[in-house]
């Protein structure tokens, strides 16, 4: 499916909440940001969550945090700096190809997200999405009683609660090396945590 933009935003942020926390994410985080080139338009709005090990002085670092807030927070942070009509949220372990991004010059209110290739393909959305700045001023930020899971779902009922519409475009997928991230780390632990939160 063909997806030509009709009205144009005049700017759009990327909010990239960082964290490098063994060696092996150098090259990941570093197809990341060297895919994003791609579109030179949208402004990165990297958030470094005190990453462990020192970052590369060719990412494009924004502010950094002094101590370790978790992912919730730490995009919450980016989207806080973000003045653009367009807003994306992006993992730093995806690999952006040229035409993944094209949709968010023209979308209306509401979420949207392609597929990933990490992702159940369901109409949810987690490692890479977007809205218009009129959706965030009614949506607001992300829940931080979520540290680092589930934010999203609870963001996508609350989306729902309000009648916005949620998008998923499936005919767009992004490769996603999912859990990366957490390689170092018990994500069974953090997962289990954030979900009993949820009630």
């Amino acid at each position: 499916m063909n997806f030509t933009p009709t009205t144009k935003h005049t700017s759009i942020d990327a909010v990239v909440p960082l964290y490098l926390n063994h060696s092996s994410l150098y090259p990941i985080i570093n197809d990341f940001f060297e895919s994003m080139k791609l579109y030179p338009d949208i402004k990165l709005i990297v958030i470094d969550d005190c990453s462990l090990l020192k970052l590369l002085p060719s990412w494009p670092v924004t502010t950094r945090n002094k101590t370790n807030r978790g992912y919730t927070a730490t995009v919450n942070k980016g989207l806080s700096i973000t003045t653009a009509d367009v807003i994306l949220v992006l993992n730093d372990d995806l690999k952006i190809k040229k035409g993944d991004l094209d949709r968010y010059y023209s979308i209306g209110e509401g979420i949207y997200s392609p597929r990933d290739t990490a992702s159940d393909n369901t109409d949810r959305f987690g490692a890479i999405w977007g809205m218009n700045r009129e959706t965030y001023i009614k949506m607001g930020n992300l829940n931080e009683k979520f540290k680092h899971y589930f934010s999203d779902l609870d963001y996508y009922n609350r989306a729902k609660e309000k009648g916005l519409p949620v998008i998923k475009w499936q005919d767009i997928v992004v490769e996603h090396k999912e859990s990366a991230t957490y390689k170092s780390e018990n994500k069974a632990k953090l997962f289990n945590e954030d979900k009993c939160r949820i009630g």
